[in-house]
C-alpha cells in the first residue's frame, strides 16, 4: 500500500501494520499511529513519528524523508529526536533536586542545593543546554572570582552538585559524558593540605558575646542553649539534645548517656551556678506535655537545628570569626592560660584519651574538674 492516500488512511478500521513507503507505516491497535521502521547501527528500530489524528500524511512522509537523511549522515535519529528535548541546566538541576528531595530529612538539605545553584552555577550555565556546557565552563564557575583557592569547601560542593546533575542528565542519555568528573581533575590544582581548626573566638571575648546573644532577636531556646554549651563545654548536639532525665539539678551534675557521646562513653559534666541559672531559665521555655528536652525546638517537642546556634552567632556579629564547635577550643585555651593540668582540660571536653594513659585511667576527674567548671563560669557568665 506504498500508494496510500490521506483517505485510505482514514477509512482504515482493522488492527493491522499498514504500509506507506518509505519505511512509513500506519499502525492501527487501540490508537492509529505513525511509525517508521530503520535499522540503526545493525538493529531494527521503530520510531513513532506521531498520532494519526495529529499528524497528516504528507507530514509524516516529510518526517519519515528527514530521518532517512539522518541515517545516512551516520547520526541516529532516535538520539538526534531525543537531543531536541535536551533540558537546560537549570531545567536538569531542578529535576534532579527534585526526584532527590523525597530521599531527604526535612528541607534544609534541598536549601542549601538551591542556594549554591543560584548564587555560583546558574549565572554561568543556568541557560545553557546540559549538551552544550563543557570542561572550561564548569572551569569557569569553579575560578569565578578564585572560588577553587578563596573557599575550598565550597568549590568542592559546587562541583560535585554539577556533577550530580550531569550525571542525571548522563543517565538520560541528554549528555555522552560528565564532564565535570574525571575530565577536569588534571586543570584542578592541587592544594596544600591543612589541619582543619573550628573559629574560635578569644575567652576574654566571651562575655560580652553572651551580652550580645542575650539582646538578639534570637528564641529564647536558641540564647539559653548556647549559653549552656559554652558553660559547660559541651559539643553542639550534646547541649541542643539535653534532657531533664540527665540532669540533677540538686547535685549539679548533667550524665550525658554514651549513645549521645561521639566516643560512646557516658560522660559527667560538673554545672556550675551559672549552667544551673540557666536550667532554671528554662524550665519556663514552652514544650509540649511528654517533652524531655531542656531547649525544645520551635514545634515544641523536637531538638534545635544544628544551624540555629550558628545563626544565634551571626545574630551578635561574631559568624565571621567564631563558629559554635570553636567555643569548646576557647574553654582550652582559657584552662592552659589558668595553669589546670591539660588532662583536666580533656576530661572535660570528653576527649578520648590514646596510648597507655588511656588504657590504665579507670576515672573521669569529675571533682578536680568541679572547681574549673566554676572558674570558667565566674570568667564568662553573668
Amino acid at each position: 500500500m506504498a500508494n496510500m492516500t490521506a483517505a485510505r488512511a482514514k477509512a482504515l478500521k482493522e488492527p493491522g501494520r499498514y504500509c506507506a513507503g518509505g519505511g512509513l507505516y500506519l499502525r492501527i491497535r487501540a490508537t492509529k499511529v505513525w511509525v517508521q521502521r530503520l535499522t540503526v547501527n545493525g538493529v531494527r528500530r521503530d520510531i513513532t513519528i506521531g498520532p494519526f489524528d495529529l499528524v497528516p500524511l504528507a507530514e509524516a512522509r516529510m518526517v519519515a524523508l528527514q530521518n532517512r537523511r539522518t541515517l545516512w549522515e551516520g547520526k541516529d535519529p532516535i538520539a538526534e529526536r531525543r537531543r531536541g528535548a535536551v533540558p537546560t541546566f537549570r531545567e536538569a538541576a531542578e529535576r534532579t533536586l527534585a526526584e532527590r528531595r523525597a530521599n531527604w530529612r526535612g528541607d534544609g538539605h534541598a536549601r542549601a542545593w538551591e542556594r549554591t545553584f543560584e548564587r555560583y552555577v546558574f549565572p554561568a550555565l543556568g541557560q545553557m543546554r546540559v549538551d552544550a556546557v563543557r570542561g572550561d565552563d564548569v572551569l569557569r564557575v569553579l575560578f569565578e572570582d578564585d572560588l577553587w583557592n578563596r573557599k575550598p569547601t565550597t568549590a568542592q560542593r559546587v562541583r560535585q552538585q554539577v556533577r550530580t546533575v550531569l550525571g542525571w542528565a548522563q543517565a538520560r542519555e541528554f549528555v555522552e559524558r560528565n564532564v565535570a568528573g574525571e575530565a577536569i581533575d588534571g586543570a584542578l590544582p592541587k592544594r596544600r593540605r591543612r589541619a582543619k581548626s573550628h573559629r574560635a573566638l578569644p575567652h576574654a571575648e566571651v562575655r560580652e558575646l553572651l551580652a550580645k546573644v542575650e539582646e538578639s532577636r534570637s528564641r529564647a531556646a536558641v540564647r539559653l542553649c548556647l549559653r549552656f554549651l559554652i558553660l559547660t563545654a559541651a559539643r553542639s548536639g550534646e547541649a541542643r539534645g539535653a534532657r531533664w532525665s540527665e540532669i540533677d539539678v540538686d547535685k549539679r551534675v548533667w550524665t550525658v548517656p554514651g549513645e549521645r557521646m561521639k566516643a560512646g562513653k557516658e560522660h559527667r559534666v560538673p554545672l556550675c551556678s551559672q549552667a544551673v541559672a540557666v536550667l532554671e531559665r528554662a524550665r519556663r521555655l514552652g514544650s509540649r506535655k511528654g517533652c524531655d528536652l531542656v531547649f525544645p525546638g520551635r514545634s515544641g517537642d523536637r531538638e534545635l537545628k544544628d544551624m540555629a546556634l550558628t545563626n544565634a552567632l551571626w545574630a551578635a556579629g561574631v559568624g565571621e570569626r567564631a563558629t559554635v564547635h570553636g567555643f569548646r577550643s576557647t574553654f582550652s585555651d582559657w584552662s592552659a592560660e589558668q595553669g589546670n593540668a591539660p588532662m583536666l582540660a580533656e576530661a572535660s571536653l570528653a576527649h578520648a584519651v590514646q596510648g597507655v594513659e588511656g588504657a590504665y585511667r579507670r576515672t573521669d576527674l569529675f571533682d578536680e574538674r568541679r572547681p574549673v567548671m566554676d572558674a570558667w563560669g565566674e570568667y564568662v557568665g553573668a
